[in-house]
């Protein structure tokens, strides 16, 4: 369990850096084989999480493998979830937001980062719509959904503490 609470940490801190610049960011977990000589590295994992992340992930999510989602057991609901189509991933959405600053900061960086967040949300799903760009847009509503969902199963009083206002987030 302590595995994937660092997992979905560090998923969640490459999710802030590309959100920053206005990227999504999707990929594959397994476990298996995997080989390094040399600087080269093949085997049947990587295999696997390429076609993972290539052809299941879709949405910008972070998939799992049934063998890495058997493998951490981490209670449903709290690093791992199913999605609508039974698909495994790992909630990292709430750590897009809580590990936006670094621990120990004040709230006041937190609450600054969400704003800055809805503001990129609302830009890119509006410049998407704007230029047509459905399947792109697609991808930010998705995202968005997710956010509202594991932002929404979050303490009350912490997001008062925080200053964070789940009604900022867009309405999508």
């Amino acid at each position: 369990m302590i595995v994937m609470a660092h997992l979905s940490e560090l998923v969640g801190r490459i999710a802030i850096a590309a959100l920053s610049m206005g990227f999504l960011i999707r990929g594959g977990v397994t476990l298996g084989k995997l080989y390094h000589a040399g600087g080269t590295v093949f085997g049947e994992a990587l295999v696997e999480a390429v076609g993972l992340e290539s052809r299941t992930a879709i949405y910008p999510r972070i998939v799992l493998s049934k063998t890495a989602a058997d493998f951490f057991e981490s209670p449903r609901g709290l690093w791992i979830a199913s999605d609508f189509d039974g698909i495994n991933y790992i909630d990292h959405y709430r750590d897009c937001v809580l590990r936006a600053v670094h621990p120990g900061s004040d709230s006041e960086g937190t609450r600054r980062w969400f704003n800055n967040l809805t503001s990129i949300l609302e830009r890119n799903l509006k410049d998407l719509e704007d230029s047509k760009r459905m399947n792109e847009r697609a991808k930010w509503v998705y995202f968005s959904k997710k956010l509202y969902e594991s932002v929404s199963k979050m303490n009350p009083e912490l997001l008062n503490d925080l200053g964070i206002e789940i009604s900022k987030l867009p309405k999508v």
